[in-house]
């Protein structure tokens, strides 16, 4: 059986924030610095109220899956990504806009 309505509930999930962060950087630039520190601060707070939600519903058993190196994985894997990314548009001979 195929869960579209979990499909669908991601796909809305998605299209509504990209939508409106298109709109504001096509239609009010000026507007998404605020509105990225903003999302940045709300980001923060909700990953801190997760974890901690996290930690209490489930117990200190968590910290046994979520261990230190699990963490830093995760977290380094999107500069990782970005960095290579540059590495071969520069291999590649990119011009310096292509490659940012």
């Amino acid at each position: 059986k195929v869960p579209y309505k979990g499909i669908v509930i991601s796909l809305i999930l998605v299209l509504i924030p990209c939508t409106i962060g298109i709109y504001l950087n096509a239609k009010r630039p000026q507007y998404v610095r605020y509105v990225t520190k903003g999302g940045m601060i709300i980001m923060l707070l909700l990953s801190v109220a997760i974890i901690a939600l996290s930690v209490i519903n489930v117990g200190k058993s968590i910290m046994f899956v979520m261990t230190p190196h699990l963490l830093a994985t995760s977290s380094l894997m999107p500069f990782v990504g970005f960095l290579l990314g540059y590495v071969l548009s520069t291999l590649l001979r990119l011009n310096g806009r292509c490659s940012r």
